[in-house]
């Protein structure tokens, strides 16, 4: 059986799915705009995290960078080197009555570092032999209480630029400028450090390298420190991006092998190309559950602070918005739902009063015992239309009335004809009986036989009138009226 449809639910259904569809078109902009917004603040967001500690970590570096470029400037000030060239006595007095002092000076001024020390270059020294240690001063405070000791110096013979150990005196020197080493622990005391040396220069002749040694442990557990959201770290990397502070590595890891261009079945490749070309930025790595983004800031010494978080972690926010944005969906179809229920009521209301009359006409029902006037608003299309069809149908209700008024008042006097006719017929025959009577009376027969004949052609009539009212009867009896 084919399913037949209200108006209502017609009208209904169709604003149900219009609402529908616009809630989804608009509700997908929405979320759409709101999802890059969101994911480009949370971006800014990790990208100036990293930016933060790397400016916060930056303070450490700086203030050895600083502190040695002071030692260095005090250095050159107080070394003259024409009695180098022409003393060879010289440097042996430097070292004991100004050089050490002033080591010492800045190893007990200075906090957080381990020590202070300058090596002089062994090619402007010529007297010393291949075992003696090179001139020069190592200030160190060795048990970290605060007590400052001097440490012996290395012997000559281990410099020479081929000599692994020696890289921190040489790399220096060869890029004319700072370098950080990478963690190492240090053979004379025993710690896990990290090592910034410079070379000194006096007049383009190297004269030495001068260097601080900082506890490792101090930045590790700095870097360690970073906590973003559940699972977010951070890592530190030197210049050549290999890794110097990571998670899953400690301080005994081989260091060198740990590059971010090959690390974790190389991941970080895309990151690694970014870092070599922006100073911060934000990139994304890995898929499905271990996608991350990487927000990098590099460090006043080169180093880089990288901020690694879950992608799920940092789009939780948007997570958020586009359940609330779901929810407000929902709510907006059920309220249109409710509406279009509502509206539909309203505006099929007066088309369906129209059906219901056009259908109670159709079974020739004309009564107006119900007022489909009142139920509706006349101010509307259908309203006047109805109006309209209520004047038809009292028309014709009216009509059919009048037809049947006038049809039961001919039967009526239709009666009263025939009982007249009836009456004279009974009248002629004892007309007639008289007249056999006294049958001489010619005239007055004539005139019964001509009255006779009359009253039959009457009553032919009356037949006629009485079958057409019949016929009357009959149809006015199909249409309801009042």
């Amino acid at each position: 059986m084919k399913l037949k449809w209200k108006v209502s639910s017609k009208i209904m259904v169709a604003i149900m799915i219009s609402s529908a569809a616009l809630a989804a078109v608009i509700g997908s902009i929405a979320l759409y705009q709101a999802s890059k917004v969101i994911q480009k603040s949370a971006l800014n967001n990790l990208k100036s995290s990293a930016e933060s500690y790397a400016n916060e970590f930056s303070i450490t570096t700086a203030k050895v960078e600083s502190v040695l470029d002071s030692y260095i400037s005090s250095l050159s000030a107080s070394l003259d080197l024409d009695s180098v060239d022409k003393n060879q006595h010289y440097l042996r007095t430097y070292q004991e009555e100004i050089l050490v002092p002033l080591t010492k000076k800045f190893a007990e001024s200075t906090e957080g570092i381990l020590g202070v020390y300058f090596d002089i270059d062994p090619s402007i020294t010529p007297d010393l032999s291949a075992e003696e240690s090179v001139y020069g001063a190592w200030l160190l405070d060795k048990n970290l209480t605060g007590s400052i000791v001097r440490e012996d110096l290395e012997i000559k013979k281990n410099f020479y630029p081929g000599n692994e150990k020696m890289q921190w005196y040489y790399a220096p020197f060869l890029k004319k400028k700072g370098v950080w080493s990478k963690p190492y622990k240090d053979i004379y005391t025993g710690y896990y450090m990290i090592s910034y040396n410079k070379p000194v220069i006096i007049d383009d002749v190297l004269i030495g390298v001068a260097g601080i040694d900082i506890i490792f442990e101090d930045i590790m557990t700095m870097v360690e420190s970073v906590k973003l959201f559940e699972t977010g770290h951070a890592f530190l990397l030197d210049e050549d991006l290999d890794f110097i502070v990571y998670p899953q590595m400690n301080v005994t890891t081989e260091w060198e092998n740990q590059n971010l261009s090959n690390f974790n079945d190389s991941i970080y490749e895309s990151l690694y190309l970014k870092m070599r070309k922006e100073s911060s930025g934000i990139d994304e790595i890995g898929g499905g559950y271990n996608q991350s983004f990487v927000g990098f800031a590099q460090m006043n010494n080169g180093f880089v602070v990288g901020i690694e978080v879950k992608s799920s972690e940092v789009l939780e926010e948007l997570n958020k918005v586009r359940s609330i944005i779901d929810i407000i969906i929902l709510v907006g179809i059920l309220l249109a739902a409710i509406a279009a229920y509502m509206l539909g009521k309203f505006i099929s209301k007066p088309v369906e009063r129209l059906g219901k009359m056009i259908k109670r006409m159709m079974h020739f029902d004309f009564s107006s015992g119900i007022n489909d006037i009142q139920l509706v608003n006349t101010e509307t299309d259908s309203g006047r239309m109805i109006v309209e069809l209520s004047k038809v149908r009292d028309s014709v209700n009216h009509s059919m009335m009048m037809l049947r008024s006038n049809s039961h008042l001919i039967h009526n006097e239709g009666e009263k004809l025939e009982k007249a006719i009836v009456n004279s017929m009974a009248i002629l025959e004892r007309m007639e009986l008289l007249y056999e009577i006294d049958y001489r009376v010619n005239s007055i027969n004539e005139d019964i036989h001509l009255e006779k004949d009359l009253i039959q052609e009457v009553q032919k009539i009356l037949q006629e009138i009485n079958y057409i009212n019949d016929q009357n009867i009959k149809i006015t009896d199909i249409y309801k009226t009042d």
